[in-house]
């Protein structure tokens, strides 16, 4: 059985054994809802650290360092040199740590 683990305005997760399964409204003018898709996202323990990493790689970060403490998580989106949209998460501990401050 699904339980619904968070939401707000225009997104909801379910916990669904373990994995998160998210449903998120879009604004078409951003660039990582600018269609119609079936979307992946990864979580990562230090988004930063991943961020770097997948740049490095050739991903194209299509958004910032998204999210903050007061929505218990950090993402940012990227394209895959095929042109795919995908997303990396981190979540924030239980007292709502964050992690170390870079400049984007």
């Amino acid at each position: 059985m699904e339980e619904q683990a968070a939401n707000g305005e225009g997104w909801v997760q379910f916990d669904l054994a373990g994995h998160t399964f998210e449903l998120v409204g879009v604004d078409r003018s951003r660039q990582q809802y600018d269609a119609r898709r079936f979307q992946v996202g990864f979580e990562v323990a230090e988004i930063h650290a991943a961020r770097d990493a997948l740049t490095r790689g050739g991903a194209r970060a299509i958004s910032g360092v998204e999210g903050g403490v007061e929505l218990g998580s950090h993402w940012a989106y990227f394209r895959d040199p095929e042109g795919n949209v995908f997303e990396v998460k981190q979540a924030l501990g239980e007292q709502g740590s964050e992690p170390s401050s870079r400049p984007l």
